[in-house]
């Protein structure tokens, strides 16, 4: 059972604890009862609608706000850490011709986007905003989970709690992700 499954199970038990049906904990949370039972079964990747979920619930887990897998500030080499995707929450994936939803890049003319230029704007979105589809095709679009891997540590910005959701998900030492590497720097200049 993975994380996702193991905290569906967990706001399953506790919305029946509570008498709450599918639908009625949707409508506390508005979201309609075929996402919660997404999430209930571990099929739901947006860490942010499950953290409201949890909240709803009154049940304390945080998501993003594990400990990293590289201490911060540990020096590390130019190479990632070896990483099987199966080893991952993104572990069913299969290579396909998705497109990134534009749902995603709602503020932009999808028809005259360039998705290979514009690569960083979409992967911010998709770590931000996305479904586990929306993952899917962004795989797909920039060269499997390993491309996407690789094209992440470029994002130039992303909030702490994202920096942290990619650096445990991904297993990508913070200090070779640019959105960390650059605000520890703005911290070092402008301290307050």
């Amino acid at each position: 059972m993975n994380l996702l499954e193991e905290i569906g199970a967990q706001i399953r038990v506790k919305r029946k604890q509570m008498g709450y049906s599918q639908e009625l904990l949707g409508k506390l949370v508005a979201m309609d009862k075929t996402q919660i039972s997404k999430i209930e079964h571990g099929k739901y990747k947006n860490i942010e609608i499950i953290e409201n979920v949890l909240e709803t619930l009154n049940v304390g887990i945080f998501l993003r706000e594990q400990e990293p897998f590289m201490p911060i500030g540990e020096p590390v080499g130019d190479e990632l850490p070896p990483l099987d995707i199966s080893e991952t929450i993104f572990r069913d994936y299969v290579p396909g011709h998705r497109e990134i939803n534009p749902v995603l890049l709602w503020d932009m003319d999808i028809d005259k986007y360039d998705f290979e230029k514009g690569y960083k704007l979409a992967i911010q979105r998709t770590i931000e905003r996305g479904l586990e589809e929306d993952y899917y095709a962004a795989f797909d679009r920039y060269g499997g989970f390993d491309g996407f891997r690789q094209k992440l540590m470029d994002v130039p910005e992303l909030s702490d709690r994202d920096i942290n959701y990619v650096n445990i998900c991904f297993r990508i030492p913070k200090t070779q992700l640019k959105c960390y590497t650059q605000k520890r720097s703005r911290q070092a200049l402008y301290p307050y």
